[in-house]
């Protein structure tokens, strides 16, 4: 009888404890599914948010770092960045910079070679995507979107940048020029 009562004793204990907790498994779906989020809420869908991607020969490593300006800023800051870093190949390799949230730019800079004076990159196609917009700058039309500056040489034909050295400064940036500030505004 002591054996029934103690067996009966430890399967209730774990039949209560089986129900506690999938009391509160569900309480936490239903609270989700009441905040109007789904149970993988947890996995950011950033498929619709801002993205650039540029297919490039990178010859050595490098970093590269994508400013943007949102409407009303006139200054570039860090936290309006996204940066890629990559390690120099023969091969086209992709540069993807994705927006941490849904993010409007008006404005990208585009930066690199901040330590490596010696660097190369030839362009070839790039992509804009937002939401289900999508916008293709193919290789030859990449410096009609961006404007290299003073410490960049651009070749157009081979669709190329070398950095060089301006007054002991390195600094070599691709500013988005107003024709593609005007198709952003129309993307987005």
């Amino acid at each position: 009888m002591k054996k029934l009562l103690f067996f009966s004793l430890f399967l209730s204990v774990i039949i209560y404890s089986c129900k506690n907790g999938s009391k509160s498994e569900a309480s936490e779906t239903d609270q989700i599914t009441e905040e109007g989020q789904t149970t993988q809420s947890n996995e950011e869908d950033t498929s619709s948010f801002f993205t650039l991607t540029i297919n490039a020969l990178v010859e050595l490593d490098d970093e590269f770092i994508l400013y943007y300006l949102e409407e009303g800023q006139k200054d570039i800051k860090k936290e309006n960045s996204v940066a890629v870093k990559l390690s120099g190949s023969p091969s086209i390799q992709q540069l993807e910079f994705k927006l941490k949230d849904d993010t409007l730019p008006t404005n990208l800079i585009l930066r690199f070679a901040q330590e490596t004076p010696e660097q190369k990159v030839t362009f070839m196609n790039s992509v804009i995507t937002y939401g289900s917009s999508e916008f293709i700058i193919d290789a030859p039309r990449f410096f009609q979107f961006f404007n290299p500056n003073e410490c960049i040489n651009f070749n157009k034909e081979e669709n190329s940048a070398t950095v060089k050295e301006v007054n002991g400064r390195l600094n070599p940036s691709f500013n988005s020029r107003e024709v593609l500030n005007q198709r952003l505004d129309l993307l987005l």
